[in-house]
């Protein structure tokens, strides 16, 4: 059986030719494939169950999807990388730039044309409509990255080197299109993309500085200590069950390093040698054969390459992991780690393990965060995405332009916050049919109690079975809405 990525002579030739005059990061086209409403918007929210009050919809949202150029897997030629920018439309407002990073996508014909109808992708609507533009890169391997170019999966450096070029690319498409950008840079990214995001946290600081400078970064129940507790876990434990992930490290760092294995049945016994060069063949994927996968990696392997992967620190494959760590080092912009204890998938002592680390190494501003004890790793993302968000509009800059009519919080007063176990609303000396209708939600936009308030003058209410933490709370009128966070303690 032959390697899964030979190397290809005139695909090489071909690069040097076409990619002699391009630079990473210049844009090589680009296309309007989504317009949104407002009113669409809602509907995209109501089809996800996202409710307003977490993602205000400010704006119109435009969706582009980007072609750019940026450095291959092993750093040596120019080949075309992909994403979407998504945008919101407003004339005289200048937005601040976030970067989402996605997780693991499998090779299939759907998800190697990126584009805006796939779920991943979607998160920039939200961000759009309240008021950041959104790069999404789709990563090497994926979209209009040549057939012949695998994805390096949990490659930290050309992980970083795509991201890098999508943002220099998305600087590129905005100063085309009449889009304008203050300085603001966030990060995010949520399982590989947590990997992604942290790589490209570094390459930045690192190596361009003096092209971008990061105003904060949230990562989401992400490997990042991969030669540790990532491996230990796909080798040890009886709970882990996604094998499918160190088969694609072990072929894409084959790609990358070309010593892992001379033929994949080195590593892999029957059939799932077989079964995994079809399933990572980017010409014709077979996504489905992944359920054919067995539960414990350690079923897949060659027994006398398994022993020497678990006892020898120098094997090739051990030593790969380790240059793809993303944990040793100190960032110097704020970051904020999300997991959850329920996850099995990347067991969250991963992120603990990082914060820990970074801060005995003297970082100033890591910080972590539990986003849901019993969450998997799929029920996860969302209050990660969403802690990140909360986060995130405390440092933003957003554009002024009114676009909703909001009522003054000078017509009430909304009191103590934090609170413990009660709160008052004070309606003080206005019309007090100004407010007809009260909701609180928790953070998660779970609506926890609803009031008709019409005519009343003040509120209190009992707040002993409300949870810690942060809520919203909506007062709705006839002329607007008032939206106030508090926290509980």
């Amino acid at each position: 059986m032959k390697k899964i990525y030979p190397v290809v002579i005139a695909f090489l030739c071909f690069l040097t030719i076409t990619t002699n005059a391009q630079e990473r990061g210049e844009l090589i086209k680009d296309s309007l494939i989504l317009e949104l409403s407002k009113d669409a918007i809602l509907e995209v929210y109501n089809f996800y169950g996202l409710p307003e009050i977490l993602f205000p919809v400010s704006y119109d949202v435009e969706i582009h999807r980007v072609e750019y150029w940026t450095l291959d897997g092993k750093g040596e030629n120019l080949i075309p990388a992909s994403g979407l920018v998504t945008i919101p439309v407003q004339e005289g407002c200048d937005f601040p730039l976030l970067n989402y990073n996605h997780g693991t996508l499998e090779y299939d014909s759907t998800l190697s044309d990126l584009n805006a109808k796939i779920q991943q992708h979607f998160v920039g609507v939200p961000f759009g409509a309240i008021g950041y533009v959104t790069a999404l890169p789709d990563y090497l391997g994926y979209g209009a990255t040549p057939k012949n170019h695998p994805h390096p999966y949990i490659h930290a450096k050309s992980e970083a080197t795509a991201v890098v070029d999508m943002l220099r690319a998305s600087k590129v498409f905005c100063g085309n299109n009449s889009v304008l950008l203050n300085e603001q840079l966030f990060l995010l990214g949520y399982s590989q993309g947590g990997h992604v995001g942290l790589a490209t946290h570094r390459e930045l600081e690192m190596n361009h500085a003096d092209e971008f400078s990061i105003t904060a970064s949230s990562m989401g129940a992400g490997a990042y200590d991969i030669s540790g507790m990532m491996r230990d876990s796909m080798l040890y434990s009886e709970e882990y069950s996604n094998t499918f992930f160190l088969a694609f490290v072990v072929a894409g760092y084959e790609f990358i390093y070309g010593n892992i294995y001379e033929e994949l049945n080195d590593v892999f016994i029957a059939p799932y040698d077989s079964l995994i060069a079809e399933m990572l063949d980017r010409t014709d994927p077979q996504a489905a054969i992944r359920s054919l996968l067995p539960s414990t990696a350690v079923e897949m392997f060659q027994p006398d390459y398994l022993e020497a992967f678990k006892t020898d620190s120098l094997h090739p494959l051990n030593v790969a992991l380790r240059e793809n760590d993303v944990y040793n080092w100190i960032p110097q912009a704020p970051l904020k780690f999300t997991y959850c204890e329920g996850d099995k998938t990347v067991p969250y002592q991963n992120s603990i393990f990082t914060i820990n680390h970074m801060n005995d190494l003297g970082a100033s501003d890591v910080t972590g965060q539990s986003v849901g004890a019993s969450l998997d790793h799929g029920t996860c993302t969302y209050p990660a995405v969403l802690s990140a968000k909360f986060w995130f509009d405390g440092f933003a800059n957003f554009c002024t332009v009114p676009v909703a009519e909001v009522l003054s919080p000078e017509q009430l007063e909304i009191y103590p916050n934090p609170f413990e176990s009660s709160i008052s609303i004070n309606f003080k000396d206005h019309d007090n049919t100004t407010f007809q209708t009260l909701t609180i939600y928790d953070w998660m936009g779970r609506k926890v109690f609803s009031k008709n308030i019409n005519g009343q003058e003040q509120i209190d209410i009992s707040a002993y079975q409300m949870q810690a933490g942060s809520y919203l709370f909506e007062l709705k009128g006839k002329d607007g809405s008032l939206w106030k966070k508090m926290i509980k303690v």
